[in-house]
């Protein structure tokens, strides 16, 4: 059984990276129209709702982009900083809509921006409590319950992030189009690319709900 989940998971987490790779590899051959580089792109769609402090950096790494709420930075990676393809169009134009939800005051952002690192902490403790509790056999202390408690506040802020950023990935096809920055014969291809953006977390996600699933499993187990 622990077998299969764990061939499960990973099978998820692989379709997400060759789904979200295929798809931002397949678009960066294919120019734009408006010949925009993913910093034009941020810029443009920054500057609609004037978010003059909001800065765009460029970074290392492969789509390893970000918007920073803290620090009001869109970083973008160099491929997209530079590159007026479809899939830097998109990226660029769906980590600045964070930016613009970020300065909205949107609840679900806010949310996402002010317990994420709360979330991940409670993420690591609850891992560590698990291993503890099956390792040194301390159920009776309630280790494992506790540490499936830390997992579960983890899986909430997920399941609130993916709605974040399925509604982002909307969103930014629409300021696309207000924008004029592509046509409708670019519409499937950015829609492609914005998926991948969102199905990132989407594969997140699940693996979450697999693993919440586990622990529940073999806590019902040493029962």
């Amino acid at each position: 059984m622990d077998l299969v989940i764990v061939l499960f998971t990973i099978t998820i987490s692989l379709i997400a990276y060759v789904y979200t790779n295929k798809m931002f590899n397949k678009y960066k051959k294919k120019l734009s129209n408006s010949e925009l580089s993913g910093f034009e792109v941020a810029r443009k769609i920054l500057d609609k709702y004037d978010l003059n402090e909001v800065y765009i950096t460029e970074i290392s790494g492969k789509y390893s982009d970000i918007y920073n709420g803290n620090r009001k930075v869109v970083k973008l990676c160099k491929d997209v900083f530079h590159g007026n393809s479809i899939t830097s169009v998109g990226i660029a134009a769906f980590e600045s809509v964070h930016a613009v939800e970020d300065s909205e005051k949107k609840p679900f952002y806010k949310y996402r921006e002010t317990y994420y690192s709360f979330a991940k902490l409670l993420s690591y403790i609850g891992y560590f409590l698990i291993v503890i509790g099956i390792f040194f056999d301390l159920r009776r202390f309630h280790c494992l319950l506790i540490g499936v408690g830390f997992m579960m506040c983890c899986l909430i802020m997920n399941l609130i992030t993916l709605k974040v950023e399925i509604g982002n990935a909307r969103r930014s096809l629409d300021e696309l189009l207000d924008q004029s920055i592509i046509n409708k014969d670019e519409n499937d291809a950015i829609k492609d690319v914005l998926s991948a953006c969102a199905y990132k977390n989407v594969a997140f996600v699940i693996n979450n709900v697999i693993e919440f699933c586990r622990l529940i499993y073999d806590f019902g187990k040493g029962k």
